[in-house]
């Protein structure tokens, strides 16, 4: 209660800590499993709604510490850059292993996920570490990183649905 009198709005919950999110959508994750095990067979489609805000929650989380690393107690957004490469990688792993899930386990959602944010991933890593310090072809490098990485999931989605996996 002292922190609202201080004015310190979200910050008093410590809602700026990604990883505070990265816990709760792995909670919510593991709620959307059990609710698919556990209740009657009418009800078990909504367990696509938390396994869906569980999965968004992670990735965007995972994002934000490849961005910024973990800034709970500095107030250094910008973070180590080791630490955001640790991020980075523990991000495509998520994703990497989004991806083999859907796989074995046949949820596409899973897929949806695990493809769209390792592309966000890739793009982000690129300019965050390869380009970083070449800001004189910004401009041409977001032309063909992006455009070579939409056509890459453009591809990856027909095959998907050529395969008559969707």
């Amino acid at each position: 209660t002292m922190s609202y009198l201080a004015d310190w709005g979200a910050y008093s919950l410590h809602i700026s800590s990604p990883l505070r999110f990265l816990g709760i959508g792995i909670g919510v994750l593991g709620l959307a499993w059990l609710h698919a095990k556990r209740v009657a067979l009418a009800f078990q489609p909504f367990a696509r709604v938390y396994a869906h805000l569980g999965l968004l929650l992670i990735h965007l989380s995972l994002w934000f510490l490849a961005l910024f690393g973990n800034f709970e107690d500095t107030p250094d957004w910008g973070g180590d850059k080791a630490e955001r490469l640790v991020f980075t990688v523990v991000w495509g792993v998520v994703s990497v292993l989004s991806l083999w899930l859907a796989g074995v386990l046949g949820q596409r959602v899973l897929r949806g996920y695990g493809l769209t944010f390792l592309i966000i991933n890739v793009y982000t890593f690129y300019f965050q570490f390869v380009i970083a310090h070449s800001a004189g072809a910004w401009f041409l490098h977001l032309l063909l990183t992006g455009g070579s990485l939409l056509a890459v999931g453009m591809w990856l989605e027909r095959q998907l649905k050529s395969q008559g996996s969707d």
